[in-house]
């Protein structure tokens, strides 16, 4: 609709604790309201961890969220869900070679989600092929024009 997500990393705690991935919302990009926790990590720490760099798209009425490092520093792990401000660790359903991994999608429609980090040498991309079956649903990420 007409309200923007934002998705952060974050411990429980300032000082530290569980890493999770929070949500607040925004009708005009200036205000936000509603901080949410949308993703719980057993693993803790004080710092990013590993949900960072979350990134989320809607493929019909599912979401996905992407979050890493989680499997070493070139892991992204893919979680789905039908409500985007609600992921849970058992609903993982990929995990993808790449550290920060955004999704990208070309003025053909193809998609791409990217790799980079330290000491990599640049940023790379590399084809993505959904497994949902909603090729032809509608999506956050149309073809760009």
């Amino acid at each position: 609709g007409d309200t923007w997500v934002m998705y952060y990393t974050a411990t429980l705690e300032p000082e530290g604790g569980n890493y999770i991935v929070v949500a607040m919302t925004s009708d005009d990009l200036v205000h936000w309201t509603g901080r949410k926790i949308v993703f719980f990590s057993p693993e803790r720490g004080e710092w990013g961890g590993s949900t960072e760099s979350p990134f989320v798209i809607r493929r019909g009425d599912l979401y996905y969220l992407f979050i890493g490092p989680r499997g070493g520093y070139d892991g992204t792990s893919v979680y789905v869900s039908g409500d985007p401000l609600d992921f849970r660790i058992e609903n993982r359903v990929a995990q993808i070679p790449a550290h920060a991994a955004e999704v990208i999608r070309d003025t053909d429609g193809n998609w791409y989600v990217s790799r980079c980090g330290w000491r990599r040498n640049g940023v790379y991309l590399a084809p993505l092929h959904w497994n949902d079956g909603m090729d032809n649903a509608p999506t956050s990420m149309p073809i760009p024009e």
